[in-house]
C-alpha cells in the first residue's frame, strides 16, 4: 500500500493491492477530492490504514449484495461459482467466448454493472450478434451465455431487478430457422448403410482394431466424452448394459458426471456385448481401468475419432455424418424398431423430450406418407 501524489489533480491517493474472489489480485485507488497538497503528507499516513479497511468493507458488501462491480469483476466471481457448482468446462469455454468475442466490443470490462448493461448497450450486443450471418443457434447460445450473467447479476444484487428484466426481454432467443438443421445427419438408407459402415472395418482399406470401439459408441449412442469415460467396472456382460455415469470432457479431464448431469443404464445387442467381453479380455483390462485408452495409456483424442469415423465413412461409400449423426443415427433406428419417444431419450440420455423429438421429427419426415384412406 502507498499515498500516491497526483500533481495533474493537486491531491493525493491513497492504493493498496484488494484480493478478488477468484484469487488473484487487484490494484484499487481510493481517492477523495478533500486530500489536497494542503492536507499534508504526515495526515495522510495517519489515515490510510483506516481508509484501506473502510474501503475493503465496502467491496465485501458489493459481493455480497448492495452495491455495483465491474463487469470484470461479475465475470470473475460468476465463474468462480458456476466452477464450484460443477459445471461442465465445454459450457464455461462457451461463455468465454462469447463475452470476448461478442460482449467486451460492445461494452467494456472495466465499467461497472449499472453503466455497462444499460438498454442501448444490450440491443446494441443483439444488433451487432445478429448481423455477422451467424447461425440461429450459435446467435441463441452467445444470447444465452450473456442471459446467464444477467440472471446472475440480478438475482446477488448487483443490477436493478427492473432493468435487468427488461434487458432479459431483449435477450430472448430468436427462433430458429428449420432450414438450418442439418437433416441428412443421419445413415440416409438405414440398415443398408449400416452394414456397408460396419463393413468397412474388416474391408482391405479398413481398421479392424477400431470396430468394437466405435460400434460401442454407436450402439450406446454415446457421446464422445462419455464413451472415452466408460470403465470395466462400469459393463455388466451378465445383463449386457453399460452404466454411463462420467465423462471426459475436451480439455481430456475426467468428470464423474454426465453432460446433463443424469446417470443412465444403456442395453446393448447380446451378440455385440459378447464381441465386447472378447475384446476386453484379450487386453487383459482391469475392473478400474478405461477401456478404451491409446497406446500411450491415455484417452483417444476426439479428432482421432472423428478421423477413424470419416474414413471408414468413405471406404463405405456413404453420405458423411458426423460423429454426432451416429447418435443421431441409432435413434432413427430405434424409431424404426418400434421404440417410443421415452425409450429413445432414456437411452441416448436427453435431459428434454424436446430434443427427442427433434430426432423424432427428422425420422418421420425421412418415411413415405401413408395412405391415409383407410381412415375415412
Amino acid at each position: 500500500m502507498a499515498i500516491i501524489r497526483d500533481n495533474k489533480r493537486k491531491n493525493f491517493y491513497i492504493n493498496y493491492k484488494y484480493k478478488l474472489l477468484n484469487g488473484e489480485w487487484k490494484n484499487i485507488n481510493i481517492r477523495n477530492k478533500e486530500w489536497t497538497f494542503s492536507v499534508g503528507i504526515r495526515y495522510m499516513k495517519s489515515i490510510e490504514y483506516d481508509e484501506i479497511e473502510k474501503d475493503k468493507e465496502k467491496r465485501k458488501v458489493a459481493y455480497s449484495g448492495g452495491d455495483t462491480i465491474t463487469v470484470t469483476e461479475l465475470i470473475e466471481f460468476f465463474y468462480q461459482v458456476r466452477r464450484s457448482e460443477n459445471i461442465d468446462n465445454n459450457t464455461l469455454y462457451n461463455y468465454q467466448l462469447a463475452y470476448k468475442n461478442y460482449l467486451f466490443p460492445i461494452i467494456s470490462p472495466t465499467l461497472q454493472c449499472e453503466k455497462a448493461f444499460t438498454m442501448h448497450n444490450v440491443d446494441r450486443f443483439r444488433i451487432n450478434l445478429t448481423s455477422q450471418g451467424l447461425s440461429s443457434r450459435t446467435i441463441n447460445n452467445k444470447l444465452t451465455s450473456v442471459r446467464k450473467l444477467i440472471e446472475f447479476a440480478k438475482k446477488r444484487r448487483f443490477m436493478n431487478r427492473e432493468l435487468a428484466d427488461e434487458i432479459l426481454d431483449i435477450l430472448e432467443p430468436i427462433k430458429e430457422n428449420r432450414r438450418e438443421k442439418n437433416h441428412t445427419n443421419f445413415f440416409i438408407n438405414g440398415e443398408e448403410d449400416l452394414r456397408k459402415f460396419i463393413a468397412a472395418f474388416d474391408s482391405e482399406e479398413g481398421s479392424p482394431e477400431w470396430r468394437i470401439p466405435v460400434l460401442t459408441m454407436f450402439y450406446g449412442a454415446l457421446r464422445v466424452g462419455e464413451w472415452q469415460a466408460i470403465k470395466r467396472n462400469k459393463v455388466n456382460f451378465d445383463n449386457n448394459t453399460i452404466l454411463i455415469d462420467a465423462q471426459v470432457d475436451s480439455f481430456g479431464q475426467y468428470k464423474e458426471s454426465t453432460k446433463t448431469g443424469m446417470e443412465r443404464t444403456i442395453h446393448l445387442p447380446e451378440t455385440f456385448m459378447r464381441e465386447l467381453e472378447a475384446y476386453v479380455e484379450e487386453r487383459a483390462i482391469n475392473q478400474d481401468e478405461f477401456i478404451f485408452l491409446s497406446v500411450s495409456n491415455k484417452h483417444i483424442g476426439r479428432n482421432t475419432v472423428r478421423r477413424v469415423v470419416n474414413r471408414h465413412i468413405e471406404i463405405a461409400g456413404i453420405a458423411h455424418i458426423t460423429l454426432h449423426g451416429l447418435r443421431h443415427s441409432f435413434a432413427t433406428r430405434m424409431f424404426d424398431k418400434n421404440y417410443d419417444v421415452r425409450e429413445v431419450q432414456a437411452h441416448l440420455g436427453h435431459a428434454s423430450m424436446n430434443t427427442t423429438m427433434e430426432y423424432y421429427i427428422h425420422h418421420t419426415k425421412r418415411k413415405e406418407k401413408k395412405d391415409l384412406s383407410n381412415l375415412l
